[in-house]
Parts: structure tokens; sequence; C-alpha cells
């Protein structure tokens, strides 16, 4: 997790909290800005998540990139060995 989903998800509880006393309290406003909040949060651990995978997609593609370098290094080596050139 990173600290966008964390925040995200703190500021969901605390606009459900916020909402919840609204609507105790009979208060309109108080209950419409907690769904706000919930809203922003929603939208904040949203980013978070794809923040989260587009770290994990380049990680990837760094791997993949590395891994295919050292493959073509090691071929470009034996076909070098092959030819009697050094």
């Amino acid at each position: 997790m990173n600290k966008n989903q964390v925040r995200g998800k703190a500021k969901q509880i605390k606009g459900k909290a916020k909402e919840m006393v609204g609507r105790a309290k009979g208060d309109n406003a108080d209950t419409a800005k907690g769904k706000l909040e919930q809203l922003g949060g929603a939208a904040q651990e949203t980013f978070g998540n794809a923040e989260e995978k587009l770290g994990d997609a380049k990680k990837k593609l760094v791997d993949t990139a590395q891994e295919t370098f050292g493959n073509a290094k090691e071929k470009f080596s034996e076909a070098k060995k092959k030819s009697g050139k050094k």
C-alpha cells in the first residue's frame, strides 16, 4: 500500500463518520460534507491504486529489458567465440 491508498481510505472513514454525525444531528450540510469527503477519499485511493499498478508495470518492464539485454549479450559472446574473434 502506498500513502495515497492509506490517506484515501482514512478520508473515506472520516467522511463516513462526519456523514453519520450530520444525520444524527439532522444537519444536511454536515451530511453532505461527509459524503463529499468520502468521495474525495475514494478518488485518492483510486489514484493510489493506479500508482501502485504503474509501479508494478514499470518494474516488470525494467526486469524484462534487463533479462533481454543479458540474453542478447550472452548470445553475442557465444557467437563471437564460435567465429574465433575476441
